[in-house]
């Protein structure tokens, strides 16, 4: 920086913008070295003489929109014989994520789990964060993605199954 030392002697970090330039970037891309220049953004009579770094690496995409079913990874469930369950509800259903499309095109699912350590014997919720997975099951980063919830609802319905005998009369019947 090259001014007056008065003026120069009290800049701060946060009153100079870097800006990339993007003259001929037109395609999506990794693109390594990317001029960046500088302004004070107060507008003061000073020079800014050199960057350091003076070129950066920027990662070019479109921005998609995509939708997902949230699906369940229930372990340890187990229920006692005089207790039946039927299937297994997520609230909401779906998630909507919003990010690069090379990112979003690594997606296959979105999951919720659960894990029980005990029988379940009453209907039970469980709130569960969302984890995005790849089609080789391994987690997908979600730092350049924005997901429109975070967290689900695994309701596992349980209900109390009893045998009782029935036992009925003929009404009308000649005897």
């Amino acid at each position: 920086v090259e001014g007056e030392r008065m003026l120069i002697g009290g800049i701060r970090q946060d009153e100079i913008e870097i800006t990339a330039d993007l003259t001929g970037i037109t395609t999506s891309g990794t693109y390594e070295t990317v001029k960046l220049s500088a302004r004070d953004k107060l507008g003061r009579e000073y020079t800014i003489q050199s960057i350091e770094p003076s070129t950066a690496t920027i990662r070019v995409d479109r921005l998609v929109t995509k939708r997902f079913p949230l699906q369940s990874a229930i372990e340890g469930l187990q229920i006692p014989d005089e207790y039946i369950t039927s299937d297994v509800t997520i609230s909401p259903s779906e998630v909507t994520i919003v990010g690069p499309e090379a990112d979003i095109a690594k997606i296959d699912r979105a999951v919720v789990s659960a894990s029980f350590d005990s029988p379940l014997t009453n209907t039970t919720t469980v709130r569960s964060e969302i984890v995005l997975y790849d089609s080789q099951s391994n987690a997908v980063d979600p730092a350049l993605l924005n997901m429109s919830i975070l967290e689900a609802d695994i309701a596992v319905p349980v209900l109390k199954q009893k045998e009782l005998p029935v036992v009925f009369d003929y009404i009308n019947v000649p005897t």
